[in-house]
């Protein structure tokens, strides 16, 4: 895909320069394209089983659509002849799928937000690195939530994935109890969920104490 091929050209760099695995930079590199092809054929009023690979050898995106092999073509854009499908693969039968290269032409929007789309997963690649690189220096980590960020909600704390390490050296072992109960019942609803959850509860509570017995209650 002659219009992506620049965004393959500056994975290895990005990689190098911010230290993250170049699996991550492709995966959201493919992703994007897919999204991109995806709207460009809904808009033209066209369903496609579409595929992105990209290709080591060239540094290339390539997108294929996937089409059943026919004696007699009616649908053009559904199917492929024999004849055509053997070029493709020499062991193609009657009803395969195959998947043949295509190149559309993509608006400039598109490519646009195909770029946001992989800045984003860049950037979301090299928080993970930091956090990485960071993780045990401290004994108070804070975990954000982009997802929750997007959505609105605050706030937007991956309350799982928070969290102080030792709790017992600070806490008697009533509270330490309590505080498990509460990340074992926040496990139960997802991360995204569980800040929700956990701010509901608060809010009908005037102290953590009260919070937390309040926990314990529903246990029962």
């Amino acid at each position: 895909m002659a219009t992506m091929t620049e965004l393959s050209r500056v994975m290895d760099s990005v990689c190098k320069d911010k230290g993250i695995e170049k699996g991550e930079i492709v995966s959201a590199v493919e992703e994007a394209v897919l999204s991109a092809a995806q709207k460009l054929f809904r808009m033209q009023d066209k369903e496609k089983e579409l595929e992105v690979h990209f290709n080591e050898d060239d540094g290339d995106v390539e997108l294929f659509e996937f089409k059943t092999v026919v004696e007699d073509i009616a649908d053009p854009d559904m199917e492929i002849s024999v004849d055509e499908a053997v070029k493709l693969d020499p062991e193609a039968e009657l009803g395969d799928q195959i998947g043949v290269k295509i190149n559309p032409e993509f608006t400039r929007i598109a490519i646009q937000n195909a770029k946001q789309k992989i800045l984003q997963s860049i950037k979301e690649a090299e928080g993970k690195v930091i956090y990485e690189e960071f993780k045990g220096t401290g004994n108070w980590e804070l975990i954000l939530n982009r997802k929750l960020s997007e959505r609105g909600t605050f706030p937007a704390v991956d309350v799982l994935r928070s969290g102080t390490r030792r709790t017992e050296l600070m806490l008697n072992d009533e509270k330490t109890k309590n505080l498990w109960l509460l990340r074992r019942m926040l496990s139960a609803v997802g991360d995204e969920d569980a800040i929700e959850l956990m701010m509901d509860q608060l809010r009908k509570t005037e102290a953590n104490a009260d919070f937390l017995a309040n926990l314990t209650k529903q246990a029962l």
